[in-house]
C-alpha cells in the first residue's frame, strides 16, 4: 500500500506520518518503509529514484527479517 499526503508548508503533515508510523510498527507490528520522494522531485534526481526505492525496502527488510540470506535470495529476482 502507499499513501499520498499533501498540504501547505507547516499543516502538520511530517508529524502525522511520524504518529502514523510509530502506530503502525508498535500497536499493529506493521513494518513501515517510509520513502520521501520529494527530493528526486526537487533536484531533478528522476534516475536515481528507483534504485533508492529498492535500497530503501532492502535494507528495512535486512532490519526486519532474522534471516538476511532470505532477503538477499528475494531480492535478486527483482
Amino acid at each position: 500500500m502507499s499513501i499520498a499526503l499533501q498540504g501547505d508548508c507547516g499543516t502538520g503533515k511530517t508529524s502525522f506520518l511520524n504518529a502514523m508510523l510509530k502506530d503502525l510498527e508498535e500497536i499493529n507490528n506493521i513494518t513501515t518503509i517510509y520513502f520521501n520522494t520529494w527530493q528526486y522531485s526537487q533536484f531533478k534526481m528522476s534516475d536515481n529514484l528507483y534504485t533508492s526505492f529498492i535500497n530503501s525496502i532492502v535494507s528495512k527488510l535486512k532490519q526486519k527479517v532474522k534471516d538476511v540470506s532470505k532477503v538477499e535470495e528475494i531480492t535478486k529476482t527483482v
